[in-house]
């Protein structure tokens, strides 16, 4: 098992009304890893969930998992922190063998700036030219999903 390292961010107001966010507390380089979270993978097929818990995991279907089922993840440490950008600072690449979610700068970031990923993203990619997260919920994307109730 791998020991896991907090990483050099912080969590403050994120501001324009996205509530909490996740902040570089020094410079990263390109392509450096910021944090590598374990999470909680369970079948979202047949399940009802609650808004506000529902808008807070990833959702997707992968070859890699055991079946085609519909499957979610609860990211541990600031993963259900970091909030929406287009396009995004970090990639977010799952591994579903290891049951972790990697968080890696694709370019600099300074000290201070917020670290942001692609929730559209179909290869957890910074860029995305679909919304359909955000449509699909009804949401407005200016606002963040990750915003405290």
């Amino acid at each position: 098992m791998s020991k896991i390292v907090p990483p050099d961010v912080y969590v403050a107001d994120a501001g324009s009304g996205k509530g909490l966010g996740v902040f570089a507390a020094r410079d990263f380089d390109n392509d450096e890893i910021v944090e590598i979270a374990p999470m909680l993978m369970f079948r979202t097929d047949g399940c009802f969930f609650p808004s506000n818990l529902a808008d807070r995991f990833f959702t997707w279907q992968s070859s890699e998992l055991p079946s085609k089922e519909n499957w979610g993840a609860i990211t541990w440490g600031y993963g259900c922190l970091y909030n929406h950008d287009e396009p995004a600072n970090m990639r977010h690449p799952i591994d579903c063998q290891q049951r972790t979610i990697t968080y890696q700068t694709v370019r600099p970031v300074k000290k201070g700036e917020e670290l942001t990923i692609n929730y559209n993203s179909p290869d957890c990619g910074p860029t995305s030219d679909k919304d359909p997260y955000f449509t699909s919920r009804k949401i407005n994307p200016v606002l963040s999903i990750k915003k405290l109730a």
